[in-house]
């Protein structure tokens, strides 16, 4: 899901707006929302509550967190460096 899926005549208007001036600023905005607490950065969720991993400094969904926190642990240790 985009910025541009929004149904509502303000985002059409949005997009005009930031499109007509570069591409560059289309660029920007959709990396803006891909990094922002809107959007979980691995499932790309938007309705679910979002927890926030200060190593990589990205917004992720409590699912995706914990499963992503599992997945990395150390074997012997059960704790994750990556998914504190």
């Amino acid at each position: 899901m985009s910025f541009y899926t929004l149904t509502n005549e303000k985002s059409k208007l949005y997009k005009r707006r930031f499109t007509s001036k570069s591409g560059d600023r289309e660029q920007e905005l959709n990396n803006l929302i891909q990094n922002s607490i809107c959007k979980c950065r691995r499932c790309v969720a938007i309705d679910k509550d979002m927890t926030y991993n200060p190593i990589d400094g990205a917004w992720y969904c409590v699912d995706c967190y914990d499963e992503m926190k599992r997945w990395t642990a150390k074997k012997k240790t059960g704790v994750s460096i990556l998914f504190p």
